[in-house]
């Protein structure tokens, strides 16, 4: 498999996934930007829809699309535990917290941050602000929901937490204060400490430091 990621965006959820997973994998950077891979190719040729992660399988066929290519590493690795099992309760549950990442927290939070920013007709300042406003009210819900409990779902990490864990590094670098959710803020701290995170971490730091 060929994972196509670019360093320190929601592609790293699946990085960590392969890796977890210990699943054989190649890895090709992408500039999110350009829409160049690292080798120089176009990667409107390989993901037509120009984001990452795009996951190209061992037939050729590439699979896109963050929490469809999350659940195909964790059914490809099922002693990982990744996932839970086809048609569990808990496997609806992991799609409902992947479903609720990707609209409520993903999309519609940092897309604008990220991405539009540059077209946005608010200045810095009011669009950080306005990106801040929105995570305040989706860690409102998450913080309850993570005291009581070590993972998003059936008491072991997953690939919820690998993504989760993307959203948290963001809030991060927004300058998000986390001391108002000390549940998420202890999870985020449970995250970091994982072996396979902390691996994960630096391929993605070096690679993101090497390509400012």
């Amino acid at each position: 498999m060929k994972l196509y990621a670019d360093a320190m965006a929601c592609s790293l959820a699946a990085h960590l996934a392969l890796i977890v997973a210990g699943l054989p994998f190649e890895l090709i950077w992408v500039d999110n930007k350009a829409k160049r891979t690292e080798d120089g190719r176009d990667y409107y040729s390989i993901n037509p829809k120009g984001l990452v992660p795009a996951l190209e399988l061992d037939d050729g066929s590439v699979l896109t699309e963050g929490a469809a290519v999350l659940q195909y590493i964790g059914d490809r690795a099922p002693q990982a535990q990744l996932v839970p099992p086809p048609a569990s309760d808990a496997r609806y549950r992991l799609q409902e917290w992947l479903n609720y990442i990707a609209t409520e927290l993903h999309k519609p939070v940092f897309n604008p941050y990220f991405g539009a920013h540059k077209q946005s007709v608010l200045p810095p300042d009011a669009l950080q602000r306005y990106v801040l406003g929105l995570l305040e009210a989706r860690f409102d819900y998450l913080d309850p929901r993570l005291r009581d409990r070590e993972w998003l779902v059936d008491e072991r990490f997953t690939v919820a937490d690998a993504y989760l864990l993307v959203i948290l590094n963001w809030a991060q670098h927004v300058r998000m204060t986390m001391s108002r959710w000390p549940a998420l803020a202890a999870y985020h701290r449970r995250l970091l400490e994982l072996p396979a995170v902390r691996e994960v971490m630096r391929r993605e730091r070096e690679r993101y430091a090497k390509a400012a």
